[in-house]
């Protein structure tokens, strides 16, 4: 619809999700057969799309903008990330815990489900476009410069 670019798909058991373009989500019930459109206070791009648990969603992306449905979809409220870089990957972590990553290297983690997010201590490479974690809990990230390893004991958050 409307000729939007697709960035990122999530699935979780038979919810799939798709972020886009112009404040664009999609959402399946029934594992991708039939998708109907979300509707979001945002119209600017999303990259991505977090689906947290059952009913929580976090969608991020241009300008630091990032916000979270804690009813699938219905209604959402803007998180303040604290800077207006763009958010380029999300990742729920095996602890539940939620990480993003913006094209500046700073990663933030939110251990209260996507209402805040502190920033993560350390120095990451600039231009990260991805997050993947291993069993080992360890976080590789992706981007311009290749691959960074993050050992788990680095991602702790900063008090603010």
């Amino acid at each position: 619809p409307r000729g939007v670019h697709l960035y990122s798909i999530q699935q979780r058991d038979a919810d799939v999700l798709i972020a886009g373009e112009q404040g664009a989500l999609f959402r399946s019930e029934d594992g991708g057969q039939r998708f109907v459109e979300l509707e979001t206070p945002y119209p600017g791009t999303f990259f991505g799309v977090l689906i947290i648990d059952s009913d929580t969603l976090l969608a991020y992306g241009l300008r630091g903008n990032a916000w979270r449905s804690a009813d699938r979809g219905a209604n959402w409220e803007q998180i303040d990330l604290g800077q207006p870089v763009t958010v380029t990957s999300g990742k729920v972590l095996l602890d539940r815990s939620i990480l993003l990553a913006d094209e500046s290297g700073r990663l933030m983690r939110s251990s209260d489900a996507g209402r805040s997010f502190k920033p993560v201590e350390g120095s990451f490479p600039t231009g990260l476009t991805g997050l993947a974690q291993g069993s080992d809990k360890a976080v590789v990230l992706s981007g311009v410069r290749g691959l960074t390893r993050v050992d788990p004991a680095q991602l702790v958050a900063e008090s603010r």
